[in-house]
Parts: structure tokens; sequence; C-alpha cells
């Protein structure tokens, strides 16, 4: 019996050494940004959008992870409990870039700087939805839904439907 338990506070410990990670957020303000250009602000501002994107799938997936491990952890090893990420460092690391990219476009506006780039992921993904179905549109036929963000999508946004 004392094996067991031995094998099973091993495995417990090992799995709980791999839950969670410590969040890094990026800091609202950079020392560089009185420097910055407005072409700099715009390229920082795309690459944040697409970190974004990135943690928000990574969050998506641990949030999968941790459903699976309660559920297991409850029904069949409790030890297992313990493996599930519970420390938010996506959704911290998530906010902290929408917030620096907020203070970009405002530095932007305060610049007089053309064409501030969308400041959210989900914003950057609906402008280029919309430039693929201004761009389809121009050829006169009815486009494809996969080219225009799906049926669903360019339904809302046109009031018409696309081939499928």
């Amino acid at each position: 019996m004392s094996l067991r338990f031995v094998f099973a506070a091993s495995a417990a410990l090992a799995l709980a050494s791999c839950a969670g990670r410590t969040p890094a957020p990026v800091s609202l303000s950079q020392p560089s940004d009185q420097a910055t250009s407005c072409e700099g602000f715009a390229a920082e501002i795309a690459a944040n959008n697409s970190r974004a994107l990135s943690l928000a799938q990574q969050q998506s997936n641990t949030n999968a992870k941790n459903v699976g491990a309660a559920v297991v952890g409850v029904l069949l090893f409790p030890p297992l409990l313990l493996a599930m990420d519970l420390s938010g460092a996506d959704g911290v690391e998530l906010q902290a870039l929408r917030a620096r990219n907020e203070h970009i476009a405002t530095l932007m506006r305060q610049r007089n700087c053309a064409n501030i780039p969308p400041a959210s992921p989900e914003a950057a993904q609906g402008k280029a939805i919309d430039d693929r179905i201004r761009d389809a549109r121009r050829g006169g036929e009815q486009p494809y839904c996969k080219d225009v963000g799906g049926y669903e999508t360019y339904k809302q946004r046109t009031g018409e439907v696309c081939r499928l």
C-alpha cells in the first residue's frame, strides 16, 4: 500500500510542476514611445494583434485541458486535479496587449498619424474580412463563402448570400 502512495504522490508532484506559468504582461508604455514613428507604432500594433490571436488560442486550449483534467481527476485520478492551469497567464497577457494597443492608438492620434490600424485583433480580423468582401464584390460575381469569412458573416455584413 505504501508503494502505491509513493507512486501517486510522485505523479502528483510531477504533474503539479507542469501546471500553469507566470504571466509576463507587456508594459502599457515603453521608454521608446517618444522616439517611435507612426510606422513603427503601426507595426507594433500588428505584431501585438498577431500575438493576441495566438494567446486567445492558447487560452482556449488551456480551458479545454482544464476541463479534461477536472473530469478525469474527479472521476478516476484525483492527483490529476493538480495539473490544472489556474494561473490565467494567457488572459493577463491578452489584456495587457489590448491595453498597450489602445495606448499606442492614442499616441498615434495625438501625433496626427494617418492610417491608425485597428487596436484589437477582432477589429483587425473584421477589417480584413470587409476588405476581402469589397475586393470580391468588385469582380461583379457572387463571391465564394470561404473567401469572405463564411456564409453567416457575409450575410450579416451585406444582406446577401455567397456561393458555397
